[in-house]
This record gives structure tokens, sequence and C-alpha cells, in this order.
């Protein structure tokens, strides 16, 4: 149920709400705790730095807060 903000290397500023599985949502930024962006948040703190990968290729972002 934490509100996730990350800034990645390409400037982009996200907001992710981490969520069951049954309450996903990615059009809403409600991603689950399982998805390979959720699993990649879990367990990290503020200020760690992330690898994410996606169809276009990888990009690294960095956690700037957890609420």
């Amino acid at each position: 149920g934490s509100l996730v903000t990350i800034k990645c290397e390409k400037g982009l500023l996200r907001k992710y709400s981490i969520v069951g599985e049954n309450e996903a949502n990615p059009m809403e930024a409600k991603i689950s705790y399982k998805s390979p962006l959720g699993s990649s948040l879990f367990g990290k703190k503020k200020g760690s730095t992330i690898t994410i990968e996606t169809p276009s290729g990888s990009d690294i972002c960095k956690i700037i807060s957890i609420e």
C-alpha cells in the first residue's frame, strides 16, 4: 500500500501505488508488488537506484520518496 515516486535517467518523474495483484491497474499507476517493477521496488529505501527493463530498453531510476 505504498506510494512510490521515482525519477528516471530520461527525466521522467513517476508515481506508483504498490498494491496487491487483484488491485493492479497500470492505467491508474497501481502496480502489483509481484510485477517486474513492483518487485524491483520491494524492500528498497528512499535514495536507492533501480534498473527498470522496458520494451524500449532499460532505464535507471532513483527512488525519490516512499509514502
